[in-house]
Protein backbone atom coordinates (compact mmCIF):
# COMPACT_ATOMS: atom_id res chain seq x y z
CA UNK A 1 0.00 0.00 0.00
CA UNK A 2 1.45 3.28 -0.79
CA UNK A 3 0.83 6.51 0.95
CA UNK A 4 -3.02 8.20 0.80
CA UNK A 5 -2.90 11.51 -0.96
CA UNK A 6 -4.80 13.30 -3.31
CA UNK A 7 -5.48 12.32 -6.60
CA UNK A 8 -6.81 14.74 -9.05
CA UNK A 9 -9.76 13.59 -11.92
CA UNK A 10 -9.67 15.53 -14.74
CA UNK A 11 -12.48 15.27 -17.56
CA UNK A 12 -14.32 17.33 -19.67
CA UNK A 13 -17.34 14.67 -19.96
CA UNK A 14 -19.49 14.88 -16.38
CA UNK A 15 -21.80 11.78 -17.90
CA UNK A 16 -22.01 8.58 -15.60
CA UNK A 17 -20.18 5.85 -17.79
CA UNK A 18 -17.08 8.21 -18.40
CA UNK A 19 -17.15 9.14 -14.37
CA UNK A 20 -17.30 5.41 -13.35
CA UNK A 21 -14.39 4.47 -15.50
CA UNK A 22 -12.21 7.44 -14.02
CA UNK A 23 -13.26 6.79 -10.71
CA UNK A 24 -12.69 3.01 -10.91
CA UNK A 25 -9.17 3.59 -12.65
CA UNK A 26 -8.03 6.53 -9.98
CA UNK A 27 -9.21 4.07 -6.81
CA UNK A 28 -11.96 5.79 -5.91
CA UNK A 29 -12.13 4.80 -1.79
CA UNK A 30 -8.86 3.47 -2.03
CA UNK A 31 -7.43 6.66 -2.08
CA UNK A 32 -8.45 10.75 -1.26
CA UNK A 33 -9.77 12.16 -4.99
CA UNK A 34 -10.72 15.88 -5.68
CA UNK A 35 -12.27 16.92 -9.27
CA UNK A 36 -13.04 20.46 -10.39
CA UNK A 37 -16.72 21.16 -11.67
CA UNK A 38 -16.35 23.20 -14.87
CA UNK A 39 -19.78 24.76 -15.11
CA UNK A 40 -20.03 28.76 -14.34
CA UNK A 41 -23.80 28.37 -13.12
CA UNK A 42 -25.14 26.18 -10.31
CA UNK A 43 -27.60 24.61 -12.02
CA UNK A 44 -25.27 22.87 -14.13
CA UNK A 45 -22.45 22.42 -11.19
CA UNK A 46 -25.24 20.61 -8.90
CA UNK A 47 -25.92 18.51 -11.73
CA UNK A 48 -22.13 17.66 -12.24
CA UNK A 49 -21.78 17.11 -9.00
CA UNK A 50 -25.47 14.92 -9.13
CA UNK A 51 -23.14 12.87 -11.60
CA UNK A 52 -20.47 12.14 -9.87
CA UNK A 53 -22.40 11.25 -7.09
CA UNK A 54 -24.66 8.96 -8.91
CA UNK A 55 -21.42 7.04 -10.53
CA UNK A 56 -19.29 6.53 -6.65
CA UNK A 57 -23.16 5.15 -5.81
CA UNK A 58 -22.79 2.68 -8.80
CA UNK A 59 -19.18 1.53 -7.33
CA UNK A 60 -20.39 1.31 -4.56
CA UNK A 61 -18.20 3.52 -2.70
CA UNK A 62 -19.35 6.34 0.23
CA UNK A 63 -18.07 9.69 -0.85
CA UNK A 64 -16.25 10.38 2.61
CA UNK A 65 -15.36 7.13 3.97
CA UNK A 66 -12.66 5.51 3.93
CA UNK A 67 -10.88 8.38 2.23
CA UNK A 68 -13.21 11.14 0.70
CA UNK A 69 -13.89 12.55 -2.81
CA UNK A 70 -14.02 16.29 -3.01
CA UNK A 71 -15.68 18.39 -5.34
CA UNK A 72 -14.06 21.96 -5.77
CA UNK A 73 -16.61 24.45 -7.55
CA UNK A 74 -16.75 28.00 -7.15
CA UNK A 75 -20.44 28.87 -8.06
CA UNK A 76 -21.44 25.57 -5.79
CA UNK A 77 -22.30 26.03 -2.51
CA UNK A 78 -23.64 22.75 -0.81
CA UNK A 79 -24.66 18.82 -2.16
CA UNK A 80 -26.11 16.77 -0.24
CA UNK A 81 -23.90 14.14 -0.99
CA UNK A 82 -20.52 15.52 -2.11
CA UNK A 83 -18.42 17.94 0.08
CA UNK A 84 -17.78 20.94 -1.98
CA UNK A 85 -15.08 23.54 -1.47
CA UNK A 86 -14.07 26.51 -3.52
CA UNK A 87 -10.22 26.29 -4.01
CA UNK A 88 -8.04 23.45 -4.09
CA UNK A 89 -5.99 25.30 -1.89
CA UNK A 90 -8.67 25.06 0.95
CA UNK A 91 -8.41 20.81 0.60
CA UNK A 92 -6.84 19.17 3.68
CA UNK A 93 -3.46 19.45 4.47
CA UNK A 94 -2.64 15.82 5.76
CA UNK A 95 -3.52 14.18 2.00
CA UNK A 96 -0.80 16.81 0.46
CA UNK A 97 2.45 14.44 1.21
CA UNK A 98 5.24 14.05 -0.97
CA UNK A 99 5.64 10.72 -1.81
CA UNK A 100 9.52 9.27 -0.29
CA UNK A 101 10.77 5.67 0.40
CA UNK A 102 9.19 4.45 3.56
CA UNK A 103 11.09 2.42 6.20
CA UNK A 104 10.06 -1.08 7.22
CA UNK A 105 8.28 -0.29 10.14
CA UNK A 106 6.28 2.73 8.36
CA UNK A 107 5.07 0.38 5.63
CA UNK A 108 3.79 -2.14 8.32
CA UNK A 109 1.72 0.31 9.57
CA UNK A 110 0.02 1.62 6.15
CA UNK A 111 -0.55 -2.66 5.61
CA UNK A 112 -2.23 -2.82 8.57
CA UNK A 113 -4.44 0.91 7.93
CA UNK A 114 -5.35 -1.13 4.67
CA UNK A 115 -6.76 -3.94 6.39
CA UNK A 116 -8.71 -1.92 8.76
CA UNK A 117 -9.69 0.27 5.61
CA UNK A 118 -10.87 -2.90 3.94
CA UNK A 119 -13.13 -4.10 6.83
CA UNK A 120 -14.22 -0.63 6.42
CA UNK A 121 -15.96 -1.11 2.91
CA UNK A 122 -17.30 -4.09 3.70
CA UNK A 123 -19.86 -2.48 6.02
CA UNK A 124 -23.11 -0.87 4.83
CA UNK A 125 -21.45 2.64 5.28
CA UNK A 126 -24.97 4.32 3.64
CA UNK A 127 -27.06 2.55 6.04
CA UNK A 128 -24.60 3.64 9.32
CA UNK A 129 -24.54 7.28 8.04
CA UNK A 130 -28.53 7.09 8.11
CA UNK A 131 -28.19 6.03 11.47
CA UNK A 132 -25.82 8.70 12.56
CA UNK A 133 -28.01 11.27 10.99
CA UNK A 134 -30.89 10.00 12.97
CA UNK A 135 -28.83 9.99 16.24
CA UNK A 136 -28.20 13.36 15.24
CA UNK A 137 -31.69 14.65 15.36
CA UNK A 138 -32.45 12.88 18.86
CA UNK A 139 -29.35 14.39 20.18
CA UNK A 140 -30.06 17.95 18.53
CA UNK A 141 -33.97 17.39 19.94
CA UNK A 142 -32.94 16.59 23.53
CA UNK A 143 -30.24 19.62 23.55
CA UNK A 144 -32.97 21.37 22.97
CA UNK A 145 -35.04 20.19 25.42
CA UNK A 146 -32.27 20.67 28.81
CA UNK A 147 -31.72 24.47 27.13
CA UNK A 148 -35.46 25.46 27.63
CA UNK A 149 -35.37 22.86 31.07
CA UNK A 150 -32.26 24.85 32.33
CA UNK A 151 -33.39 28.37 31.56
CA UNK A 152 -36.44 27.63 33.12
CA UNK A 153 -34.68 25.92 36.14
CA UNK A 154 -32.92 29.30 36.72
CA UNK A 155 -35.30 31.80 36.00
CA UNK A 156 -37.03 29.83 39.10
CA UNK A 157 -33.80 30.03 41.42
CA UNK A 158 -34.17 33.90 40.73
CA UNK A 159 -37.34 34.71 41.29
CA UNK A 160 -36.96 32.58 44.97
Amino acid sequence: MKLPVFEEIQTKDYSIPVLVKLLHKAGAGKTALYIHLSANQPDLAHEQADNIAQALDELGIHPKLPFPCYAISSVLKHHPVLTIIKLEQDLPSHFRQKTKRLKNKEQSLLNRVKLVADKLTNLDLRELDNDVKTEMKHHRKLYKLTKETHFLEMLLKSLK
